[in-house]
């Protein structure tokens, strides 16, 4: 009885195994990618909790939370938040200010509750 398997492999055969190679790649590029945006939304625009002060900003512009006016620009909330933690409301400004630190202008929304299904 002779082994049949001693013909060596088709080269015109794709490997299972090179596909599953390059899917791994991609994976691991689209979360390091993924990874990335995350960092970068949070550097530059997004919340974060704190309390500023605005009296003497020259002019301040009411927007609406997640419209495109709050894009880039990194605003310090004020929350009021239940025993649980979870955001029944609050402010948000951003402070743009000018070459000696002067407030100039001022961007203000009011915080939404969170979402209660979370």
């Amino acid at each position: 009885m002779a082994n049949e398997n001693w013909y060596p492999r088709d080269p015109h055969k794709k490997s299972s195994r090179r596909n599953w190679g390059c899917f791994v790649f991609i994976l691991a590029a689209v979360l390091f990618w993924a990874r990335a945006l995350i960092w970068v939304h949070g550097a530059i625009w997004g919340e974060r909790e704190g309390f500023i002060k605005t009296e003497d900003c020259r002019t301040k512009i009411p927007v609406k939370q997640g419209s495109p006016d709050t894009w880039f620009k990194k605003f310090t909330c004020t929350y009021e938040k239940t025993d649980g933690g979870r955001i029944v409301g609050g402010f948000c400004q951003a402070v743009e200010t000018d070459d000696a630190g002067v407030c100039t202008l001022v961007y203000s929304y009011e915080k939404k509750p969170e979402n209660p299904t979370k």
